[in-house]
């Protein structure tokens, strides 16, 4: 929770100054927002406005699923940040957060109920405000005429990582070479992206054996959190989106941190049968 609370106000200050506020130790780029467009995105002390929001949203899942003390204001706090971000996987994040509260508030949890309450409330809010992002975002995936448009060039990514997994089917290009020479000798008329979804990204890099086996790795922990009760799909849930249609939590170091500690999380619920 410090940590997060620790984001919020970085967040906040870089907006009040319009720029760094001179963090680089704790990893703030000099280009404190990312361009989306014609909208600046905070990004924190993280590379990526995505990397800032899926820290938030795990912190979210985690704070909830070990029941650390909590208030709704700490919640909408964090929901106040996400919404400046115009992530589509958040919004996916927050929809499960909805049906989670809704079937809680049913069996008489009125707590989460009102922890999710002040957290969409906020992400609403921010969102009105910072309304001409997401209209771009809405713009971007309710008129494109493209599969590729739709998803940020996601699908050419994939098409180009298949070809990668098709050229070095056991063992991949290594770890970290999915767009080094070697593939990036495959399109030599255009830049390679990294394949925008996990087990897709491993697979290219370490072949076809380690992409099953990350993909049966998200598939039992799905059903073990379903059996483990409410506080493990709180968690689950929070981050899986990131882990189905991004790279950021095995690409980049910041990543790999979030994405640890989720899988700690979630070990210790799974673990001790907390529900």
């Amino acid at each position: 929770m410090v940590a997060t609370a620790l984001e919020i106000v970085v967040v906040c200050l870089q907006r009040a100054h319009g720029g760094p506020v001179g963090l680089g130790v704790l990893g703030e780029r000099q280009q404190a927002f990312y361009l989306q467009g014609r909208v600046p995105v905070p990004r924190g002390t993280f590379s990526h406005p995505y990397v800032l929001t899926g820290f938030l949203l795990a912190a979210v899942g985690i704070t909830y699923g070990e029941r650390v003390r909590w208030t709704p204001v700490w919640f909408a706090a964090v929901g106040a940040v996400i919404g400046c971000t115009f992530s589509r996987s958040a919004v996916l994040a927050l929809l499960v957060f909805t049906v989670v509260a809704a079937t809680r508030w049913r069996d008489g949890d009125r707590m989460t109920a009102a922890a999710v309450g002040a957290l969409l409330a906020a992400v609403i809010a921010v969102a009105i405000v910072s309304l001409s992002g997401w209209q771009a975002r809405s713009h971007q995936t309710w008129t494109s005429t493209t599969a590729d448009e739709v998803s940020s060039y996601r699908v050419t990514a994939a098409r180009d990582a298949v070809h990668l997994i098709a050229a070095h089917p056991l063992f991949g290009f290594g770890p970290g070479n999915a767009m080094g020479p070697a593939a990036a000798s495959r399109y030599a008329d255009r830049s390679v992206d990294l394949a925008h979804d996990v087990p897709l990204l491993l697979a290219a890099e370490a072949g076809i054996p380690v992409g099953l086996l990350a993909v049966a790795a998200v598939a039992a922990a799905s059903h073990l959190v379903r059996r483990a009760g409410w506080s493990a799909t709180f968690v689950f849930v929070s981050y899986l989106p990131f882990i189905l249609f991004d790279n950021f939590p095995y690409a980049t170091p910041q990543g790999l941190a979030i994405t640890a500690v989720w899988c700690g999380a979630l070990g210790s619920l799974l673990s001790t049968g907390v529900s």
